[in-house]
């Protein structure tokens, strides 16, 4: 999922490179400034003491392809149903296996296009075990073929999802 989308190959590379010998950076290893044309592609998620999700910052270019602006918003409140349910299976997932994963779906955004979003979600912990925070790059194309940013090849399934090692993509099942 990684190889041929240059934004989420950047964030991995860059996330990687933050961990260093830990299996995961902490907030405050993950600078800004590092990675400026990133940043539109980025969301910051953390939960509270209920365990709801919520997006602490959201990117620009995310905030344009959903149609309304997420930061400082729940999980819970935004999504339908099914949606809501796909969102939270994801981030439960990154939080509670305390491992990167890449995850690939289908959606219909508030003005009615169909889009498929490409994200990695990736651990922050501030004491190296316990995930603090989900660090999440996120890319969008239309699902129209012949549309930008799609190839009319492109065949996917409703939810793909990933664990991500090392560099090396192994299926989660």
């Amino acid at each position: 999922m990684l190889e041929d989308n240059t934004i989420l190959h950047g964030l991995w590379s860059y996330w990687t490179a933050r961990c260093g010998a830990r299996l995961m950076p902490r907030r405050a290893d993950i600078d800004p400034v590092d990675i400026p044309l990133l940043l539109p592609h980025l969301l910051l998620l953390e939960t509270d003491e209920q365990k709801r999700f919520r997006y602490r910052l959201v990117g620009t270019a995310i905030v344009e392809t959903y149609g309304e602006e997420l930061t400082g918003r729940f999980v819970d409140e935004l999504f339908t149903p099914a949606r809501r349910a796909l969102a939270m299976r994801h981030y439960a997932l990154a939080f509670g296996s305390a491992r990167p994963i890449a995850a690939r779906n289908r959606y219909t955004n508030v003005r009615g296009a169909e889009l498929i979003a490409s994200r990695i979600l990736l651990p922050l912990s501030e004491d190296g075990v316990n995930v603090s925070m989900l660090l999440i790059g996120q890319t969008c194309a239309y699902a129209v073929p012949g549309r930008e940013g799609l190839r009319r090849d492109t065949v996917l399934t409703e939810d793909q999802v990933e664990f991500l090692d090392a560099g090396a993509l192994t299926p989660v099942g």
